[in-house]
């Protein structure tokens, strides 16, 4: 049988003539610097979840201090302290774990 002009043998490489997964990769990282770099830039893709998940913590902080009790009339002055004291506190933790 007649092979056609130009074209390689059909047969599989040798694997001793087969290049190495090291071959490759160094093949790889040439040709990325002949193209050049590619433009891109994962910064807007960080601030943009950033934002997002900073959006998210607020929006879950205020249904949090939405549900809060409210503060009951008739309770004397030094429970109306502790009340504010401990939502206070309970808001200042919100506040702390947001900014984690």
């Amino acid at each position: 049988m007649k092979r056609a002009r130009g074209k390689p043998p059909e047969s599989p490489l040798h694997p001793s003539d087969r290049p190495t997964v090291e071959d490759l990769v160094w093949l790889a990282a040439r040709d990325e610097k002949k193209r050049g770099p590619a433009g891109l830039s994962f910064a807007p893709v960080y601030s943009f979840t950033a934002a997002v998940a900073h959006m998210a913590r607020g929006q879950e902080r205020q249904s949090i201090i939405d549900a809060l009790p409210r503060r009951d009339s008739g309770k004397s002055e030094e429970w109306n302290a502790g009340f504010d004291a401990a939502i206070s506190s309970f808001i200042g933790v919100l506040v702390r774990r947001s900014m984690i």
